[in-house]
């Protein structure tokens, strides 16, 4: 955690975030609302000099004469793991990652500081920690270089996690499930948080396609993200892209599209004050740092590698001998004869208890047995949903194939008992889409449509609708009447005429799809 007496005593902070590559700088001065950006820069890695040396020229050349720095270390500087921790309390918890770590801390040559968030709240069962390591002979050689320039190493921390901060600043709803996409020039980062509290981190490389096909191969990668990071169960998840409207428009659409779930675009230059001398436009490169200026400007750094959460330290030697002595003399002082009987009591008392306790286990293993087997058909019956009536009852549903004609039709069911229809239709006029959402929903059917285009191209259809029908299983269908524009006469010998759906010319194609998780 961040240490109060450096909070007092600095007014200002240089934050650093070092890369193979290219470094970035900022330095912050602590105001009451929200940092001041004084200087922001940055400079390519130059393998010929050391490092300190070319972090000592750029900060000299911008007059920046801080003496405390924070760093911001990037994924492949770090070991990040999960640990499933029994139940315990804020004190107990230290002492139990540090016992669960054991010996896997790297190289006892070269130990690991290792420090950690909660993150999943606790159970009856225990919680997550996200555990973050950094060997420290690493750690010794950034606050070499700083001590190089003139800076004291305060903190280090996981460069993602700004962006995280990031979020708490801009989230005006209740924390669900959310993802984080910072986009960078070579990578992207996700982080993906789960009741206000990071439970995953992933770093993935970025090609030089265009941001519509940067987006499918994204929206692959957050889907195997969730799966493995979140319960099925969950809500629907909510997308935030770090940066500005006008570069991120594309990918945040097609992402939006990709994912069928929100995504926002979030500007973080809105949530810090820049000074006269810092450009405006190019403070987006910085966004990770911009979170981390954050967090040291409120003293809430969550994760700090200079400061590591650690155990209690040990009783010292001297202390046990001498309470274990006292215990023994108060022992003598009560009687041989009293002790004795308080054990032959308890003994009696275990002795029952056995008894009850071994019982019990046996009517809770059957019970158990019993409980796996109602789970087994509940989970086989939980998401099931009859189809071919599905479709029946929406064909019967729709308008004449006069005013709408079906481009695409996509099934899929979900694992909140709810199954999906996504459909991509064409109608004559813009308001037969409002009597064709009236004549589909009813309680067991809920309609949401949004407009994609409007163009003259699609001879007597020109308006074009994406409609989502969402099907909630815990409701039962209600038969409906047929309209009576849709009834032929029967001729002569009996048959009707046909009665599909789709306008002459159109298709009707149903694509596969996978359950969601």
């Amino acid at each position: 955690m961040l240490n109060l007496w450096d909070q007092r005593r600095s007014r200002t902070c240089v934050i650093i975030s070092p890369s193979d590559d290219m470094t970035r700088y900022m330095y912050v001065r602590r105001e009451s609302a929200m940092p001041r950006v004084l200087a922001v820069g940055e400079f390519h890695r130059d393998l010929q000099q050391p490092w300190s040396g070319q972090l000592k020229a750029a900060l000299a050349a911008q007059k920046i004469r801080g003496r405390d720095a924070m760093v911001l270390l990037p994924r492949s500087d770090l070991e990040i793991s999960t640990l499933r921790v029994p139940p315990a309390t804020e004190k107990e918890l230290p002492q139990l990652v540090h016992n669960l770590l054991g010996e896997s801390t790297g190289d006892p040559s070269n130990p690991q500081i290792v420090d950690y968030v909660v993150a999943r709240s606790a159970d009856e069962h225990g919680c997550e920690v996200l555990t973050v390591g950094c060997p420290e002979q690493q750690l010794q050689t950034v606050r070499q270089s700083l001590s190089e320039c003139g800076l004291t190493l305060r903190h280090a921390t996981y460069a993602t996690f700004g962006a995280v901060e990031l979020l708490r600043l801009f989230r005006t709803a209740a924390p669900t499930t959310e993802i984080i996409v910072g986009v960078g020039e070579r990578d992207i980062d996700v982080a993906v948080v789960q009741s206000d509290s990071p439970v995953m981190f992933r770093t993935i490389p970025r090609s030089t396609d265009v941001d519509s096909r940067v987006a499918q191969r994204l929206a692959g990668e957050l889907h195997r993200t969730l799966t493995f990071s979140i319960d099925g169960d969950d809500e629907e998840a909510h997308v935030f892209v770090l940066g500005s409207v006008e570069e991120q428009e594309i990918l945040a659409a097609a992402l939006a599209d990709e994912l069928a779930a929100p995504v926002s675009i979030v500007d973080p230059r809105k949530h810090i004050t820049l000074s006269d001398a810092v450009s405006h436009e190019g403070i987006l490169r910085f966004v990770d740092l911009m979170g981390a200026a954050h967090a040291w400007n409120r003293g809430t750094q969550e994760l700090d590698l200079v400061h590591p959460k650690r155990p209690p330290k040990p009783m010292p030697v001297w202390v046990r001998p001498a309470v274990i002595a006292a215990a023994a003399m108060l022992l003598i002082a009560t009687g041989t004869w009293y002790v004795r009987d308080i054990q032959n009591q308890q003994q009696d008392q275990i002795t029952q208890e056995s008894k009850k306790l071994k019982t019990r286990s046996e009517r809770a293993s059957r019970a158990l047995i019993r409980k796996d087997d109602a789970d087994l058909i509940s989970s086989w019956y939980h998401d099931e949903v009859v189809w071919l009536d599905e479709l029946n009852n929406l064909a019967r549903r729709l308008p004449p194939s006069t005013e709408v004609a079906i481009q695409k039709l996509v099934l899929s069911a979900s694992n909140n008992n709810r199954g999906v229809i996504d459909l991509s239709v064409n109608v004559s006029e813009a308001d037969v889409m409002a009597r064709m959402e009236d004549s589909i929903r009813d309680p067991r059917h809920s309609v949401s449509s949004k407009r994609v285009t409007d163009t003259e191209d699609r001879g007597s259809f020109p308006w074009q609708f994406q409609t989502r029908i969402v099907i909630d299983n815990a409701v039962e269908m209600q038969p409906i009447e047929p309209r009576v524009e849709d009834q032929e006469p029967v001729d002569e010998r009996g048959s009707t005429g046909d009665t599909t759906a789709a306008a002459e010319g159109e298709a009707v194609e149903i694509l596969p799809t996978e359950p969601a998780l």
